[in-house]
Parts: C-alpha cells; structure tokens; sequence
C-alpha cells in the first residue's frame, strides 16, 4: 500500500513552493501474486521439458522410418535394376545379332542403307539402355552404402 500526496495543478516548482494540501492525498493499494507460491512455474517448467523429450523422442522415430524407407527404396531398385540388366545385357545381344546379319545381307547386295542405319540406331539404344542399368545398378548400391553408414565410413577412411 501507499499512502502520499501530490499537486494536480501547477508546475513541479510551484508545487513544492506552496506544498501540500490536504486535497492533493492519495491512497494506493496493489497487490502482488508471485507464481512461486503455488510451485507452477516449477510445474510448467518440468511440463516444457517433458514436451521436448517427447517432440525429440518422435523426431528419433521420425529419422529411423525415414532411413527404413530410403534403405527400402535403395534396395528395390537395387534389385529392379539387377533384374532389368540381364533383360538389357540380351537385347545388346540380340540387337548386336541382328545388326551382323543385316550388314552381310548388306555386303551382299540384299540390303539397303536405310535399314542398316535403322539396325545400328537399334543396336545404339540396345547399349545404351545397358549402360544405364549398370548406372541404375551403382546408383542403389550407392544409396544402400549411404543409408546403411557404409558409405561415410568409406569417405573417411584415409
């Protein structure tokens, strides 16, 4: 509480020239509640850190099912482009064969240009689609090293 008087009229000077008076008094109570008392702050304090622990511990669960998944992912397409490779390995085959027998037909006068530059174009993409599997086959085995460690403990190893 307080108790106290003060000028409501005039400058600061004139006010402590005159004084006061009785009509210039004043009555002040306040009052004051600390969290203390209760503990709460204490509380909700304990209830912010139990809230992190529970945001980092799903954040934890988070990054393993995000590994899982790249690992997952890294390992189908490892095994697709394991699969699709053999396929890309015969058509090379196949379209090389082809490509051969065209180019005989063409030595020996059965064949024209035209075909055999649509035999080569065949042969090209043939090999090219075998070369990008072997790439495909690098890539996932790349991304399984990553997402099981292998990889960094590759890269620092001197």
């Amino acid at each position: 509480a307080q108790v106290g008087s003060r000028a409501v009229s005039g400058s600061a000077g004139n006010t402590l020239g005159q004084g006061f008076t009785l009509n210039d008094r004043f009555l002040s109570i306040g009052l004051e509640v600390s969290d203390r008392l209760g503990g709460h702050s204490s509380q909700a304090n304990i209830q912010k850190i139990e809230l992190q622990r529970e945001r980092i511990a799903l954040q934890r669960v988070q990054a393993v099912e995000n590994i899982k998944s790249t690992l997952s992912t890294a390992i189908t397409n490892y095994q697709n482009a394991k699969s699709l490779i053999q396929a890309s390995l015969l058509r090379e085959q196949a379209e090389r064969r082809k490509f051969n027998a065209e180019m005989e037909r063409y030595r020996q006068g059965r064949s024209d240009t035209a075909t055999i530059v649509q035999f080569e174009g065949d042969l090209r993409t043939a090999e090219l689609q075998a070369a990008l599997q072997e790439l495909q086959i690098q890539l996932a085995s790349k991304q399984i090293s990553l997402a099981t460690g292998d990889l960094l403990k590759q890269v620092e190893a001197p």
